[in-house]
């Protein structure tokens, strides 16, 4: 299995995850993973995939985050064989068409269920799940005729 990009926040209750800049994607697909390590303290999450612009013939973005069973592991470092959805959660709908888009993902164990999205506008999500050790988030881009663009922030909050 592939390795999975780790994430190490200077500030563990705030920081920009990464920003995102694609221009003119020439793969038919992009699929990007990172892993946050949550700290002890944290009760909740909060994503936020921020100004969110997409440009070109046909392109698309898909956004999940799932934990990483670290156990099924043997305690290893995290890789993509071992990722189980958060809370059951499959993530956004796929976004297809927008300029400056703001999803909001709120995960805690005490967080409404929320699962209603837009393909082309902002909107926000609840995933009620205990946080684990470890946050994957990943992302797709697509796009069928090398011309999709793709911009944006992503940023993560922690708090108990």
């Amino acid at each position: 299995m592939a390795a999975i990009t780790v994430i190490t926040p200077a500030n563990p209750r705030a920081f920009l995850a990464e920003t995102i800049n694609i221009v003119n994607q020439t793969p038919a697909s992009v699929t990007v993973n990172k892993a946050i390590p949550v700290p002890g303290w944290a009760k909740f999450a909060t994503f936020v995939i921020g100004d969110l612009t997409l440009s070109g013939t046909t392109p698309s973005f898909a956004f999940q985050i799932r934990r990483y069973d670290s156990a099924a592991n043997g305690g290893a470092a995290p890789d993509d064989g071992f990722l189980v959805p958060i809370g059951g959660w499959d993530g956004i709908t796929t976004k297809t068409a927008g300029t400056a888009i703001d999803t909001v993902i709120d995960i805690g164990p005490t967080v409404p269920t929320d699962d209603v999205g837009s393909a082309t506008a902002s909107d926000q999500y609840g995933v009620t799940a205990v946080l684990p050790p470890w946050l994957v988030y990943t992302y797709t881009t697509t796009d069928s005729n090398d011309d999709a663009d793709y911009s944006a922030t992503i940023t993560v909050y922690f708090a108990s």
